[in-house]
């Protein structure tokens, strides 16, 4: 039987040195540490003292009753204190006292050495580094005894892993913000050194990538180390021509000098820059405005490294010969969508939404329009809804107070031959401008082409004649299509969790319209991200109303558990209706776009329809009015104005309905909502 001086020899140190190898009582270099176990393993038979120290270790194990150490380098990571208090709960329930080391307040040396003091009473370390020295990192590797690491530090330590899906995360952060419409979007964070860094830059390459947006590398911020770098490269880019609309956050220290920095540039959240940040603060939710973030599953991340741990622990109390390879585990994390963003309403060319308060003029560029007596002709596609009759008035309004006159307004009646013919008849009056809602966009794209080789200038509601650039017309008004879509889906999901609903279809319209595809992606969109607890269990498309009969029929044979619906517009919805009545389903919660008379009616009568997004036409006439007027006095028009919709729902019908048809409602929808409010 070999005798330490044996061992000691064989390795070349001194028997001290073998001593601290076996009993871990001091630091020994991986080196030296690595000489020994094998002098000991060629030894044949091992010494008494090796026997009865690894007799002792498993006895230890098997009794139980040993210290677990967590190893903090950041103790104020408000995600590594809810996991290390997780993991305090786990396993103090089943004996096992957690020590919790902060990093910051203590050595390298002295945390080892503690570690080794403990006279072999730990059965296993978690490991929550950020950063960390190599030289520390090789100390760790000395230690016989069970490892995790949560998160992306310690890199080079060979152990189990647990940690959040920070590539996967990002990815959908980034995609959450392209789906609103965001195309320049930046990136802020602070360094590439840690591997979860790196995989937030990629999940955000591929996000842009995957959602065809150009590559910016000044958007890029990846150089942060201290606060006053992230005012410097903020600077940089939101003064440029191209400043981003958006920003993420990759680390949670970067969130508030980001925050800072808005506030004290006078930049508004979400209207002038949506923010997203990695990790869910516990004061993201108290914030104005609330954040949206990429949440980490703090728990599961604790639960996963708990199991990994314990089953480590067991492997040596059974005395295993072989242990099983070291695991990495990835914990999903999830979007949380609150007030901090923002989506960005896209025209029929792709142009993003201006506010409609660009286009207000001073005093003195009213007074110079009203001398110039200029004249407007107008080419709706059809009047004989109270609609264009609001949009009318409110071009009226404002073509009254410019001194702009209407020389014509005529009515399609929704046929191209008819509207091709009118136009002909209006340029013969020669107006300087033409407002339009063309009746087909392929139909008229060669008509509308020749009125703009003339000088009238042409201002478009909702649609654009196809093969026309922004060069050939002032501008298109029409309801904030994403907002549209945004509002309605909104109301369906805050329904469904009042009333304890979780399945919900959509019916959309499937032709190739800028309009109506926007509204229905902004719509399922806000229904998947920010109501989770929500299942949409399928999408049924129609091109012609005629077809929403049939196909709320057939969707609900398919799927009888959906409790609600979201339909593209008020006219589709009507045809649901009657469908969903013929068959029973009564019962079924249905959110739409626009209010009318009959839409007004089902909620007053406590109906199917229960949320709506309205438009507002009156307010959009007048936007209209003012792209004509600003572009008469030669100035820049943005190619598209969105105007924003307004949520309505029982509780505020009346109120509403005054809002967009500027007149009381009618008298039986008035007595309705008083009787199930109980004022009747």
């Amino acid at each position: 039987m070999a005798t330490i001086q044996d061992i000691a020899k064989a390795a070349g140190v001194s028997t001290a040195t073998v001593s601290h190898v076996v009993n871990h009582t001091r630091y020994v270099s991986p080196e030296l540490v690595a000489r020994v176990e094998e002098a000991i393993q060629k030894c044949g038979e091992p010494p008494k003292f090796v026997k009865r120290k690894r007799e002792k270790e498993k006895k230890r194990m098997r009794e139980g009753g040993r210290n677990i150490y967590a190893l903090i380098s950041d103790i104020t990571n408000p995600m590594y204190i809810a996991v290390s208090e997780k993991l305090r709960q786990i396993f103090e329930a089943k004996g096992y006292p957690v020590i919790i080391l902060d990093m910051a307040g203590i050595s390298k040396a002295e945390t080892y050495e503690k570690i080794l003091g403990d006279e072999g009473e730990v059965a296993g370390l978690f490991l929550c580094l950020d950063e960390c020295e190599e030289k520390f990192l090789r100390m760790l590797a000395t230690l016989d005894m069970p490892m995790v690491v949560i998160g992306d530090g310690a890199e080079t330590l060979r152990c189990d892993r647990v940690s959040s899906d920070y590539f996967g995360g990002v990815y959908n952060g980034v995609m959450h913000l392209i789906r609103n419409g965001h195309e320049r979007i930046a990136f802020l964070c602070r360094g590439l050194g840690a591997r979860a860094n790196r995989q937030r830059l990629e999940g955000y390459r591929k996000a842009l990538e995957d959602g065809h947006i150009r590559q910016v590398p000044e958007y890029q911020i990846t150089n942060i180390r201290e606060d006053r770098d992230i005012d410097r490269e903020l600077q940089k880019i939101l003064w440029s021509g191209e400043a981003p609309t958006a920003v993420v956050a990759a680390n949670y220290k970067s969130m508030p000098p980001l925050l800072k920095f808005l506030e004290c540039h006078n930049l508004e959240c979400p209207k002038d820059i949506s923010v997203v940040g990695f990790n869910d603060y516990m004061w993201a939710s108290l914030v104005s405005p609330k954040l949206t973030v990429i949440a980490q599953n703090r728990s599961k991340l604790a639960e996963a490294a708990a199991a990994v741990l314990e089953r480590r622990i067991r492997e040596r109390a059974e005395g295993s010969e072989e242990e099983s390879e070291y695991q990495e585990i990835m914990i999903p994390t999830e979007l949380r969508v609150r007030e901090s963003t923002r989506g960005i309403g896209r025209g029929p060319l792709g142009e993003p939404a201006a506010d409609m308060e660009v286009l207000r003029l001073t005093e003195p560029e009213i007074r110079k329009c009203r001398t110039r007596g200029y004249t407007a002709a107008i080419s709706f596609h059809y009047t004989g809804k109270g609609f264009m009759r609001l949009t009318e008035q409110g071009i009226r309004n404002v073509f009254d107070k410019m001194n702009i006159s209407l020389i014509a307004i005529v009515d399609a009646h929704f046929d191209p031959e008819l509207q091709k013919k009118q136009l002909e008849s209006l340029m013969m009056m020669k107006p300087d401008i033409l407002i339009a809602l063309p009746t087909d966009v392929k139909k008229m794209s060669e008509s509308f082409r020749r009125i703009a080789e003339t000088r009238t200038k042409l201002v478009f509601i909702s649609n654009v004649p196809e093969q026309m650039d922004h060069s050939s017309y002032v501008s298109c008004v029409s309801v904030n299509e994403r907002s549209h879509g945004r509002v309605a889906g909104t109301g369906l999901g805050e329904y469904m969790m009042r009333a304890g609903r979780k399945n919900v279809g959509m019916i959309c319209h499937k032709a190739d319209f800028y309009a109506t595809a926007q509204r229905d992606m902004a719509a399922e969109q806000v229904l998947r991200e920010e109501f989770p607890e929500l299942t949409v269990c399928a999408r049924s498309g129609f091109l012609n109303i005629e077809e929403v009969y049939e196909e709320t029929v057939k969707l609900m044979k398919r799927h009888p558990e959906i409790e609600g619906l979201y339909i593209s517009w008020e006219g589709p919805a009507q045809e649901a209706m009657r469908a969903l009545a013929d068959i029973g389903r009564q019962d079924v919660a249905i959110s739409t776009a626009d209010l009318d008379y009959d839409v007004a009616m089902s909620m007053a009568r406590n109906g199917m329809i229960k949320e709506v997004s309205a438009q507002l036409p009156y307010e959009q006439g007048e936007a209209v009015a003012l792209c004509a007027a600003n572009a008469l006095l030669e100035k820049e028009v943005p190619p598209y104005i969105g105007i924003e919709p307004v949520a309505v729902n029982l509780e505020n019908l009346l109120k509403a309905w005054n809002q967009v048809y500027k007149e009381t409602p009618p008298e039986i929808i008035v007595d309705l909502v008083k009787e199930i409010s109980g004022e009747a």
